[in-house]
């Protein structure tokens, strides 16, 4: 047969990932009280959440002859460096300021269109609203939490939000009324620096906040019910609280700070447990606030010490929020499962397994390469699987650049990659190349992937894989 000839150049750099494709937003019909779906374009990339992407299209959307604009004369629009946080099946979107001068049930309405585009995507359930750094409340005292919304196309969301309000305690001790609310967890990881989230359906007893907060302890001491989420048990934190969970109001943060007291044997039980300190605090703050509306922090403290100075020196140096631990302190540490495909124990197939990764670099291809290479972890879904290379043999400087074209993902090696299989066996070879394609073609958009070395097409390692023209998925049994 002829070579096999392609019209694509080879990239250098990243900046030509981006594609367009049809998104289906919801915006507010023009009478204020349904959600009505409309099809646009939205610009992604691999490199960023298309959650992300999806959000900021929703955003900037100036509505249709039936929907209006997200907030209508309210420009909204998201805040700070990461608004858009994916941990497995859950979504957080930060909003800007500008999110408070909704009255309370066109928020919710806002909230509910939020939810009804993101859950669009593909194992998306749950997102959570809040609005800088802040979880906001169904009622203006910011009382009665939101909790982690799910897709809703009633008719009549007006109706939909009364009833969701009816539920608010009618004193202010809130003792005698129940609660039943989606409550995201994050859990720490086993053998990652990091966390994931769970979003389940929590029914407190009453709406008491310190009975509350108590109650998302012990569920999280409870550990996540799904068992592909490598977690180590927690300790039972609500046994070790020394005093009653309390709510304090800081100014200069402009927000509630939740404190917590711990008996003096927390840390070394999560040392015990396998827990880095980080992970437990990160664990707690970002469990809480998430769910309890204003709050944007915590204070903790073990046997009257605060916590960050006998667990996170990171952060006992010139801490400009004292002794609270606020939500962007542990962004860094969440983390989604990206999938990677591994030889077989009998080296005769591929199987996919899952890795846990900081969420943005989820879809990557420059990361997900990298990450191949490593070899199969003990955080990996799938144990005994085998590696495709050696370890660590493609490193960030040996990719010179990644672009999307037609549906096919071009890849541009530096001449380092010509060591990678040149002691392989054609059967090796083959398992590695299709690791690479299959790891790559995670993204809907990505049918193929032709490979360059050094901006040219090559003829491969073993003499008996082409690597010319275009890979196509390998296709994996079930």
């Amino acid at each position: 047969m002829p070579p096999a000839e392609v019209s694509f150049v080879a990239p250098i750099g990243d900046a030509s990932l981006e594609y367009t494709q049809d998104a289906t937003l919801y915006l507010p019909s023009h009478d204020g009280i349904s959600l009505t779906a409309v099809t646009s374009q939205s610009s992604c990339s691999p490199v960023r959440p298309d959650a992300e992407t999806l959000i900021r299209t929703l955003l900037s959307h100036a509505g249709t002859k039936t929907a209006s604009s997200l907030g209508g004369s309210t420009r909204l629009s998201l805040y700070g460096t990461s608004p858009v946080e994916v941990s497995r099946d859950t979504v957080t979107v930060n909003l800007s300021a500008s999110a408070l001068q909704l009255d309370r049930e066109s928020l919710y309405l806002t909230c509910q269109a939020i939810t009804n585009t993101l859950t669009q995507l593909e194992g998306i359930h749950y997102v959570n609203i809040l609005v800088v750094n802040k979880p906001v409340g169904l009622d203006i005292g910011n009382t009665l939490p939101m909790g982690a919304l799910k897709q809703n196309n009633a008719p009549d969301l007006g109706a939909v939000y009364n009833q969701l309000l009816s539920r608010r305690a009618d004193n202010a001790a809130g003792s005698a009324e129940p609660l039943s609310a989606n409550v995201t967890l994050y859990f720490p990881l086993l053998h990652a620096d990091g966390m994931v989230s769970e979003t389940r359906n929590m029914t407190f007893d009453n709406q008491v906040f310190s009975d509350m907060v108590t109650s998302i302890l012990r569920e999280l001491a409870a550990g996540p019910t799904d068992s592909s989420i490598q977690s180590p048990p927690l300790p039972l934190l609500a046994d070790l609280l020394t005093a009653t969970p309390t709510l304090l109001v800081s100014e200069d943060l402009g927000g509630n700070i939740i404190a917590l007291d711990f008996a003096h044997n927390l840390e070394e039980m999560l040392d015990a447990y396998g827990i880095t300190h980080k992970q437990s605090m990160a664990s707690l703050c970002y469990t809480l606030t998430t769910f309890f509306p204003n709050v944007n922090g915590i204070r903790v403290s073990i046997n009257g010490t605060p916590v960050e100075s006998i667990m996170l020196t990171e952060y006992a140096d010139d801490n400009a929020s004292g002794h609270f631990l606020l939500r962007p302190d542990f962004s860094e540490l969440l983390y989604d499962y990206a999938t990677l495909y591994y030889a077989s124990n009998d080296q005769k197939s591929l199987v996919s397994s899952n890795r846990p990764v900081p969420y943005r670099q989820k879809n990557n291809p420059r990361m997900l390469l990298m990450e191949l290479s490593k070899g199969p972890q003990p955080q990996d879904s799938q144990p005994d699987l085998l590696p495709v290379m050696h370890d660590n043999i493609i490193s960030d400087t040996d990719m010179l650049g990644f672009s999307l074209s037609e549906n096919t993902l071009l890849v541009n090696f530096s001449p380092s990659f010509a060591d990678i299989g040149s002691d392989m066996t054609a059967e090796e070879e083959r398992l590695m190349a299709y690791a690479l394609v299959n790891t790559l073609c995670q993204n809907e958009q990505i049918k193929s992937v032709c490979f360059f070395l050094s901006g040219s097409q090559f003829d491969g390692f073993s003499g008996e894989i082409y690597w010319a023209g275009l890979f196509y998925p390998l296709p994996i049994a079930n």
